[in-house]
């Protein structure tokens, strides 16, 4: 499908396609004068969005398709990098979870 198909699938501007594009997030297909966006670009979009509410970063998007690119190969460092970064990901939300509820239970204070 085209950009415009493609975009319109999920609800995103097509510069933000381009900009995915451009940072390797996605890999469509290359044709004359356009791109081609096949079901690999389907469920790597359904990743990146996936992913996106998570709170993880583009940057941190990349290096986990990357890594799911290249599992293929099932080098040891790959699989500890990638684990690193899930284990750091997780700390991050744990942190902002614990941030939240104490805003929270400062709020309600304020509130009484």
């Amino acid at each position: 499908m085209k950009i415009g198909a493609f975009a319109a699938k999920f609800g995103i501007k097509q510069v933000t396609i381009r900009y995915y594009v451009k940072k390797g997030l996605l890999n469509p297909i290359k044709k004359r004068t356009y791109y081609e966006y096949n079901q690999t670009c389907v469920e790597d979009m359904e990743k990146i969005l996936r992913l996106k509410r998570m709170n993880f970063t583009l940057d941190e998007i990349a290096m986990y398709l990357a890594y799911l690119r290249l599992n293929h190969s099932r080098t040891f460092s790959s699989k500890r990098e990638i684990m690193d970064l899930l284990k750091r990901k997780l700390k991050s939300v744990v942190t902002s979870i614990n941030e939240l509820m104490t805003a929270k239970a400062q709020i309600q204070q304020l509130l009484h």
